[in-house]
């Protein structure tokens, strides 16, 4: 029996380790195999020997829950918030299944099976159960990444962490009575059921906040799409005007030609050049309207505003919406241009290229301190506006399969985004 009860301990940890894996995944796939290899062991240790020693029961979880913990925190992808519910699991999800198991098991079969028989069923039928939840769980999670509040993570956290004592105080409570109550199988039932609506509540919660984070990235985007429609609208309305001119711009000439003038002729066409001509002609090329449109916009403030301008384009864009790199580049410029403010010698460089299957567009501005230092997670803030439409860029370069990075070099700050055109 003995045997038995370390083998379905064993299970358990297995089944812990499978769990922490598929549900956040590894930030490094190398360290995978060794690192899972040493979860078991810890766990197993604990799990086998601690908890089976009397008055040493509630110490074993806590130790149990603080490897979880470590371990998450080392290796596996997500937020602090998605590795706390993750080592919470074991006592929202296996606690209450365990516990209801050994009581419905001891009401129904006491009198058919005999005590090995018993346990034998109760570790059994429970690490199947358990199993079975966590494998519901990773399939209901599974594709998505969880971006709530840190309020709403708190509460949520809260309620489980209250759901865990609730089940610690009535297990000590029954461990002390002889009879199994059909009130405490009840209770756990209750417990179950409050767990998995507030697993459903944390994925309603999750959908809630993604469509709204989609609403306001759609808003940006029009934004956007305006401000580069009115500039098309403008360069058009130049257009016009510049062809209605040019019919009396080249009669003028003719006629100082015609009187035999042809240097006072050469002098108005050169000023005509000067004047009109250079000042409309357009800066940015890259063969898309919309980001000449996009990308002059923002050179003329920096004219405007005394921040020199650097541009070196790539012009082949691949795959890549021109909307998408539109926004893309409103937001990197719009960032780079508030972290200039109150800089002297204000500069600003964009640089798009190719690299491999791979579009890189980098914005560099200069800055009077560290961006990084005083805020790393590039929050927005009232007067700081480097975090401003960070979460849209992100989630379009991560939807073309790119990232989006941040750093500093010597007084200047780089924004980079990496988008895959193949």
């Amino acid at each position: 029996m003995i045997i038995f009860e370390t083998f379905a301990s064993l299970i358990e940890c297995i089944i812990i380790v499978h769990f922490c894996n598929r549900f956040l995944g590894f930030k490094n796939v190398k360290y995978g195999i060794p690192a899972s290899i040493v979860f078991f062991i810890v766990l197993a240790l604990d799990n086998v020997f601690l908890s089976q020693r009397e008055g040493f029961e509630n110490i074993s979880v806590i130790i149990m829950l603080l490897s979880i913990f470590c371990y998450l925190i080392i290796f596996m992808n997500g937020s602090i918030f998605e590795k706390a519910l993750v080592s919470l699991s074991p006592t929202i999800v296996m606690m209450p299944i365990t516990l209801i198991t050994i009581n419905m098991v001891s009401l129904l079969m006491s009198p058919i099976f005999n005590e090995n028989a018993e346990r034998i069923l109760i570790l059994t039928l429970s690490k199947l159960l358990c199993f079975i939840a966590y494998e519901i769980i990773i399939k209901v999670k599974q594709g998505h990444k969880y971006s709530l509040s840190n309020y709403q993570w708190i509460i949520m956290l809260s309620c489980f962490i209250i759901s865990f004592l609730i089940a610690t105080v009535i297990w000590n409570y029954t461990r002390i009575q002889d009879d199994t109550l059909y009130e405490v199988v009840l209770i756990y039932i209750l417990l179950i059921s409050l767990n998995l609506l507030l697993y459903l509540l944390l994925n309603k919660m999750q959908r809630d906040n993604v469509t709204s984070l989609e609403l306001s990235e759609l808003s940006l985007a029009l934004e956007h799409q305006k401000e580069t429609a009115i500039e098309l609208s403008n360069k058009y309305e130049e257009i016009q005007m510049l062809r209605h001119d040019m019919k009396h711009y080249l009669m003028t000439s003719v006629e100082l030609i015609n009187e035999d003038k042809s240097i006072e002729a050469t002098k108005y066409l050169e000023n005509i050049l000067e004047e009109k001509i250079i000042p409309f002609s357009v800066k940015i090329q890259t063969g898309s309207a919309i980001i000449d449109a996009t990308i002059s916009t923002k050179q003329a403030f920096c004219e405007t505003n005394n921040i020199k301008f650097k541009v070196l384009i790539d012009n082949q864009f691949g795959n890549i919406s021109e909307l998408d790199l539109s926004v893309l580049l409103s937001n990197m410029i719009d960032n780079a241009i508030n972290g200039c403010q109150n800089v002297d010698d204000a500069e600003i460089e964009l640089r798009i290229e190719r690299r491999k299957s791979y579009l890189i567009i980098i914005v560099t501005n200069t800055i009077k301190d560290s961006v990084l230092t005083r805020n790393p997670n590039l929050h927005s803030t009232k007067g700081e506006h480097h975090g401003y439409g960070v979460k849209s860029m992100r989630n379009i370069a991560e939807s073309y399969g790119g990232s989006l990075n941040f750093y500093e070099k010597e007084s200047v700050f780089y924004t980079e985004i990496m988008l895959k055109t193949g």
